[in-house]
Parts: C-alpha cells; sequence; structure tokens
C-alpha cells in the first residue's frame, strides 16, 4: 500500500507471502491495505484510515462471510461448501469480497436498499477490498450472502438481473449451470460496539474466484522488481539465512499464476469471438 505502509521492504514480504498461499493453503480470501484505505476514506468519510479503522471493516466482512457457520436453516453452508463452490481449479483458489451497503454512522441515509441494489453493488469494482480495475474480466464462481430482510424470489431476480449483458457487462464463466452458491440468514446483521459501519436492515456480502486476481499479482510482481532489479533491501533477508535463489523462485512462482488467469481470460475471449462469428453466420 502506498498510503498506508510501514515497511520499505514490503513488496518482497508481499511476493514469499504469497507463494507460500499458491502451494500451502486451498482457499485464501485477501484483503488490500490500499483498497481498504481507499473504501474507508470514500464511504465512511474518515480521511485518515489508521490499521484500527481497517481491522474493524475486514471484522464486518469475515462476520458475513462466517455467519452461515453460526445459523441454521437450508441455505446455509460450510466452509468445506464454500471451497467446493468456488475453487474451479487448485492453484487458482484466491478470492476476492465485498459488502454492500457500506456507509458510516454520520450519514444521513433514510432510505433502504433493494435487494437488487444490495447485489449490484456488491459487484461494483469500487466495493472490492482489492485494488482491481474496471476491466471485463471473468467470475469463475460466486458466493453471496444475505443476512436480514430478504426472500428468494428477490434473491432470484437481482441475480437474473445481474446477468444482462448490457446490465453491468460482467462477465460469468458457464463451467456450471449456476455459478452462484446463495446462502440467507434471516435475522439481521449485527453491529460490532465501536465499529465505523452504520447498521442495516439488510446486507449482502459477495466472495467470488475471479481472473481479476491476476492484476493484484502482476502488481506485486512489479513492485518487487522495481527494488529487486537493484538489490535494494534484499540483505536483510539475506542475512537471516535467506538466499537470492528463494527470491527469485516465489517471484516465478507469482508470474506462472498471473499467467494461468491470463490464460483463461484468453480462452474465455477467444470463445466470445467464435460465439459472435457463429451469431453473424446464422443470421445471414
Amino acid at each position: 500500500s502506498l498510503n498506508i505502509s510501514t515497511s520499505m521492504v514490503e513488496p518482497y514480504n508481499s511476493v514469499l507471502a504469497s507463494s507460500e498461499h499458491i502451494e500451502y493453503t486451498d482457499a485464501t480470501i485477501a484483503f488490500d491495505n490500499e483498497a481498504l484505505y481507499d473504501l474507508i476514506t470514500r464511504k465512511l468519510d474518515i480521511q485518515r484510515p489508521t490499521y484500527t479503522n481497517i481491522n474493524r471493516v475486514i471484522a464486518n466482512v469475515i462476520g458475513s462471510e462466517t455467519a452461515p457457520l453460526r445459523h441454521n436453516g437450508p441455505l446455509t453452508r460450510t466452509l468445506d461448501e464454500l471451497q467446493l463452490n468456488l475453487i474451479s481449479y487448485p492453484r487458482l483458489h484466491f478470492l476476492q469480497t465485498s459488502i454492500s451497503p457500506m456507509l458510516s454512522y454520520g450519514n444521513v441515509y433514510h432510505e433502504s436498499l433493494t435487494v437488487s441494489e444490495l447485489t449490484a453493488a456488491t459487484f461494483d469494482p469500487d466495493s472490492y477490498m482489492l485494488k482491481i480495475s474496471k476491466r471485463k474480466d471473468l467470475y469463475l464462481a460466486n458466493s453471496l450472502i444475505y443476512q436480514g430482510d430478504v426472500t428468494l424470489r428477490d434473491i432470484n431476480a437481482a441475480i437474473a438481473d445481474l446477468k444482462r449483458p448490457k446490465k453491468m457487462s460482467i462477465n460469468f464463466e458457464n463451467l456450471q449451470p449456476d455459478t452462484f452458491k446463495i446462502s440467507v440468514i434471516s435475522s439481521p446483521p449485527p453491529s460490532i460496539p465501536g465499529g465505523d459501519l452504520n447498521k442495516f436492515p439488510r446486507t449482502a456480502c459477495m466472495i467470488a474466484n475471479s481472473t481479476s486476481f491476476g492484476q493484484v499479482f502482476k502488481r506485486m510482481i512489479r513492485h518487487s522488481d522495481k527494488l529487486w532489479s537493484k538489490r535494494a533491501f534484499a540483505h536483510w533477508f539475506i542475512g537471516e539465512g535467506m538466499e537470492e535463489q528463494d527470491l527469485s523462485e516465489a517471484r516465478e512462482n507469482l508470474v506462472c499464476q498471473y499467467q494461468d488467469y491470463k490464460a483463461i481470460n484468453k480462452e474465455f475471449k477467444a470463445r466470445q469471438v467464435d460465439a459472435t462469428q457463429d451469431k453473424e453466420s446464422t443470421l445471414k
């Protein structure tokens, strides 16, 4: 993070930690300090967010993500089910998340958002907990957790609206009949004592497996390369017993991961071109 980093070796730490996550975790839900800093500044009107503010937001998100574990019902799930439904390929197990609404206590907000508006907001890149550009990447699988006053009818209508080609220009992979895993908790979402987020009668939380995560790996590689090209600050790691090869191998692991996401995007775009050509041929 350019705004809240406290260490000059953060790019190295990010590459080394992410390489370990690629190899030794089954699913990783990622948060980006830079994105969180920006979200809190824009949506919670806190001009200089601290780690306390960031941790409160993360606590709210994790509370929403794990809510189905604490409630019984036909539309709740376990962590195993989360992994089963979101991880399409073993290495592509990095997930992004968002919540809606996200407004401060001081924000005068009388109108309650509809389920459709809540759902659409969770897929807005401005709501992501990762710094991701607004481009047409591919969603491989998605999980939506609703809390509060929502009905299945409203949820189905919201998802159908989301899938309309010209609605938000979101690309969903068709590996399975439905790329959405839905969880519904009827009780309203609690608020964290002393927290920064306002309390609402209904909320939505999205967890997605998207090829846009490739942007995150590409950014980490670029930042670490600026230091590594001059071997800047590398002596701190080598002095602790790490070899240069360890840093190089971690970087290559991230490059391979980025290429995997890039390949899936390329394949999807090729299928789109073929589908368009087939449609045009049929019309002729």
